[in-house]
């Protein structure tokens, strides 16, 4: 866990690492926060801030410890890139997938609502920033990345 705290406007990333054998509930992260500024001599009355990404357990500890916590702009790209590459699977294989019941009119409508969305990501950097986010993710890997990209990303 990497967690940036601010003191008086100046970012410190303690670099704290320390056994941990405790369960991570929120209570027990928050103690151990609170030792990591005792031990860099951080005082915590001029504490301003704590960087964290959105795990319950660490949204706990900052308020446990009464602590302003900011989101990680990081974390919220990854998970905003993320979803955008699932809606959009799901929008190509489920939802605007023609079926063969449908009119012409249907598929046709359809298919323009793809294409259209499509073409918003059809961008080379665009979609190489898609598919390494998705790749980066160890709950999807390779689940949203086209097959003869996998090489490339891995490399």
């Amino acid at each position: 866990m990497i967690l940036i705290i601010t003191i008086e406007e100046r970012p410190v990333a303690p670099t704290d690492i320390a056994y941990f054998p405790n369960s991570h509930t929120g209570d027990n992260i928050a103690a151990a926060l609170r030792d990591v500024l005792i031990n860099w001599n951080l005082p915590e009355d001029k504490q301003v801030s704590i960087t964290t990404d959105n795990g319950a357990n660490v949204v706990k500890a900052a308020e446990v410890n009464n602590w302003v916590r900011l989101q990680c702009f990081g974390h919220r790209l990854h998970l905003a890139i993320e979803n955008a590459v699932k809606v959009l699977h799901v929008f190509n294989t489920c939802v605007l997938a023609a079926k063969e019941q449908e009119s012409d009119l249907t598929k046709s409508i359809k298919k323009k609502i793809l294409d259209y969305l499509n073409s918003k990501y059809d961008d080379p950097a665009t979609q190489e920033l898609l598919d390494m986010a998705c790749f980066m993710d160890p709950r999807f890997k390779a689940g949203y990345v086209s097959g003869d990209k996998l090489h490339e990303i891995k490399s």
